[in-house]
């Protein structure tokens, strides 16, 4: 965990790592912006849901595969422990991350 990104990035979800290890899962709301520069969360918003630019397309499901894998990458775990609940074609998203 270094690299000023990462850390900023890890500070900032904190509260829902936490959530994770206490009860195995954690179920957060998110807002993508497709097609930014490059995948990143922007922020943490007033209502706790997640403002994340992501680098892909959101054609042919794209823009899903690189938030699974950013959220996998940012919480250490599995791809297959992320699921996106809801939200599929949508740019507000409702994801599922589980520790087990």
């Amino acid at each position: 965990m270094t690299g000023g990104i990462f850390t900023y990035t890890g500070f900032m979800l904190e509260a829902f790592h936490q959530s994770l290890s206490e009860k195995g899962s954690v179920d957060l709301v998110i807002r993508v912006r497709p097609q930014a520069m490059r995948t990143q969360l922007q922020s943490v918003l007033d209502d706790q849901s997640l403002k994340i630019d992501i680098a892909a397309p959101a054609q042919d499901n794209r823009g899903n595969l690189a938030l699974i894998r950013f959220l996998a990458e940012q919480f250490e775990v599995p791809q297959g422990n992320v699921k996106i609940l809801s939200g599929k074609t949508g740019r507000m998203k409702l994801v599922r991350i589980t520790s087990r």
